[in-house]
């Protein structure tokens, strides 16, 4: 179950409060359960042409729990992954210990995305990046979602719900600035 506040209209961030939750694995694959569709129309209206920012991020475990006892926050070799959006491109803007040797290990990566409104997924090379919850779309402020992001030691893919909240002008460009290398 997910809760956000604001305490006035004013406030950039959310009061953010997550008791343990769980996302059906069936098939080995994070899902929303009971996932109600986000038109293409609302995507392309409240998600694309922003940036997002990642202000909480949970490690999903096997059987599907997240919560705060998953947050990856102090976690060492990973970072949150911030996304921005064009019609035809997402970026990422990400931190990789394997680069640290680049610019402090911040830097961004660029693809061509399709958006399948059947499962609210954005996909990268036919494979899931996001799938999005129309209930964190709220009113183009935030924005909840299951990453498909890394692969654990066993091979199997690695999943987080993560919390995002829409970066103001301001935001986007020292985004860009602090992740200035282009790794591909």
């Amino acid at each position: 179950m997910m809760f956000t506040s604001c305490g006035s209209d004013d406030e950039e961030r959310p009061v953010i409060s997550i008791m343990e939750s769980m996302v059906d694995m069936t098939g080995g694959r994070a899902q929303w359960p009971g996932l109600t569709k986000l038109t293409r129309a609302t995507f392309e209206s409240q998600i694309v042409g922003q940036g997002w920012y990642c202000e909480q991020s949970y490690q999903v475990s096997p059987r599907g729990v997240y919560g705060p006892s998953t947050s990856r926050q102090g976690m060492f070799g990973i970072g949150p992954v911030h996304y921005y959006f064009d019609r035809d491109s997402v970026t990422r803007f990400l931190y990789n210990d394997a680069k640290g040797y680049q610019n402090k290990g911040l830097g961004y990566v660029r693809d061509a995305y399709t958006y399948d409104e059947n499962d609210n997924g954005v996909y990268v090379d036919g494979n899931r990046l996001l799938q999005i919850s129309p209930s964190g779309v709220v009113n183009g402020r935030f924005l909840y979602a299951i990453e498909d992001g890394g692969t654990h030691a066993d091979g199997s893919t690695a999943y987080a719900v993560s919390i995002f909240r829409r970066m103001s002008g301001g935001e986007q460009s020292a985004i860009r600035r602090d992740y200035s290398v282009r790794w591909r």
